[in-house]
């Protein structure tokens, strides 16, 4: 019985270290926003026409992200295995406050 534990705990650890290897050797993906795609980014017709413009532009494709069109590429790899992307996630949208800093008070 002991051995039969043995041989679970062994094949368990197995599969996590090549599941840990498996996700290093993935290819990261590498998002900006895009620069042709104009407007907010919201409905299905919105969607397609940001992958529309992100295929134009010679991306690999396009996704709606906080109402703003994101293009997305596989990053560059560089010799040594590592990545240059230019952003790894989607960039922040930036938020424009009228009414400047804290809001009306009067």
């Amino acid at each position: 019985m002991e051995t039969k534990k043995l041989y679970v705990l062994v094949f368990l650890l197995m599969l996590l270290v090549v599941d840990e290897y498996m996700m290093r050797s993935e290819a990261r993906t590498c998002y900006t926003k895009s620069t042709k795609f104009t407007g907010w980014c919201f409905w299905k017709r919105d969607a397609s026409a940001c992958k529309a413009a992100c295929k134009y532009k010679r991306y690999s494709g396009g996704v709606c992200k906080r109402l703003s069109c994101n293009c997305w590429n596989k990053c560059a790899s560089v010799p040594g295995g590592g990545a240059t992307p230019t952003h790894t996630q989607p960039p922040p949208q930036e938020i424009n406050n009228e009414e400047g800093p804290g809001g009306d008070y009067n």
